[in-house]
């Protein structure tokens, strides 16, 4: 079966399955009474119960990272957009009092720093959105 065949066997739901590791413990228990077997069983269940109890919190370990992470990186696009829009806005003044610097490159500057203006109200807006949701 090729890779694509094995994409679309997934897809639809018939692609290979395995067995979790749990399903395919082999136990001794010829010959010992019931509450062996009892007891062999419950250290089993408790310890599954544990594994299953670490894999959540390292699952939520991850979450709460990658949040914080995002968080960050929302707050850096806000201040990149606040340093672009000062910066096209501080070549915007100096080329309009400068002689010799064509009209086009001031509107463009102006543009850009109106274009930055937007990008940064509108990184602000969902950085608060974000923060709202924590």
């Amino acid at each position: 079966m090729g890779e694509r065949q094995a994409a679309a066997a997934v897809e639809k739901g018939s692609g290979p399955k395995q067995l979790f590791w749990i399903w395919k413990i082999e136990l001794d228990l010829e010959g010992e009474s019931f509450e062996e077997v009892e007891c062999t069983v419950d250290g089993w269940t408790n310890e599954v119960i544990r594994l299953e109890w670490l894999h959540a919190k390292a699952s939520s370990e991850r979450w709460h990272e990658e949040t914080k992470l995002l968080k960050a990186e929302r707050q850096r696009v806000v201040k990149s957009y606040q340093w672009l829009k000062k910066d096209w806005l501080r070549r915007k003044e100096k080329w309009t009092q400068e002689q010799g610097v064509p009209k086009g490159a001031v509107a463009f500057a102006a543009r850009t720093t109106a274009t930055f203006n937007i990008l940064e109200t509108r990184a602000a807006m969902h950085l608060t959105e974000l923060l709202a949701l924590s």
